[in-house]
């Protein structure tokens, strides 16, 4: 068992089928974070009088603290353990819920995206826990795949569900759907709570300098993919951003390997070398 990860303990086979629908529910869960606001996006710009590049920045917000926090989950599923992770992310997802009913302004609106990624990012790692229960030995990778399928029909659904929702002409009606998805999610996890995992020392103060360096390098990164489209390549202050994404995911490969030469960002000691099969020298992934 990998630190971090749930055990796999036998199970029977309705216990199996329940893990099967909270983790299908988790995952559409996470896709409709992202899909409910994306298929409301043209609305809410009119109602909040975004221009395009203020457009930009609400796509921007959720992919940078989505790709930001995937980062740094792992490493806390490591060090607290499977269960305190899910009871956080049921408060994570609780709160959000209760901002996304009170979008107001342009800054309530990119807060909302910004708590939007951090769940979704939790959401999906449950939901592949989840579906693994399910299977047994090497089938276990179906339960990522079908994690990771679901989260992606999430988006077509709520192209589907938005549309109606809005004929009343009420963005408040939308914003309450990802808000319900989170507390039916919350109370689904606390009613079926995975098997308990493995802790590891695996967090200290380096790790969290090295994860502020690295993550505002990944966040400055997505915001030039995404900002990119919009106001177009030849702008200026596109090179600001994508030299402070090379200078500061630079800094934290550095700073990792004068640092903590022995350690690995995505796991520590023995279970950074399990997952990615590296020799004992440990000369890659920052080993």
């Amino acid at each position: 068992m990998m630190p971090g990860s749930p055990a796999s303990p036998d199970l029977s086979g309705g216990l199996r089928l329940r893990y099967l629908l909270v983790g299908i529910w988790l995952a559409l869960a996470a896709g409709l974070q992202n899909g409910v606001m994306q298929a409301a996006q043209p609305f809410l710009r009119g109602i909040l009088g975004m221009d395009l590049q203020q457009d930009g920045w609400f796509q921007a917000a959720y992919y940078m603290s989505y790709a930001c926090m995937s980062i740094l989950l792992f490493k806390v599923r490591q060090h607290f353990g499977v269960q305190r992770f899910v009871r956080w992310i049921a408060l994570l997802m609780l709160a959000a819920a209760a901002l996304q009913t009170g979008v107001s302004d342009y800054r309530t609106a990119l807060l909302i995206r910004a708590a939007s990624g951090v769940v979704a990012s939790g959401l999906l790692v449950l939901a592949m826990f989840y579906l693994m229960q399910v299977f047994t030995g090497a089938k276990k990778l179906a339960g990522v795949m079908m994690a990771l399928g679901l989260m992606l029909c999430a988006t077509p659904l709520a192209q589907a569900l938005v549309p109606p929702l809005l004929g009343n002409g009420h963005i408040g009606t939308v914003l309450w759907l990802p808000a319900v998805c989170a507390c039916l999610s919350a109370a689904a996890m606390l009613y079926l709570p995975l098997p308990p995992s493995q802790q590891i020392r695996a967090l200290s103060w380096t790790d969290i300098l090295v994860f502020l360096l690295f993550a505002g390098g990944v966040a400055l990164f997505c915001a030039f993919l995404v900002q990119g489209r919009v106001v177009w390549w030849t702008t200026d202050w596109l090179g600001y951003l994508l030299a402070g994404a090379v200078a500061l995911t630079g800094t934290a490969l550095v700073a990792l390997k004068l640092v903590a030469p022995n350690r690995c960002w995505i796991g520590a000691g023995y279970g950074c070398r399990r997952f990615w099969r590296l020799p004992p020298s440990g000369r890659w992934c920052g080993c």
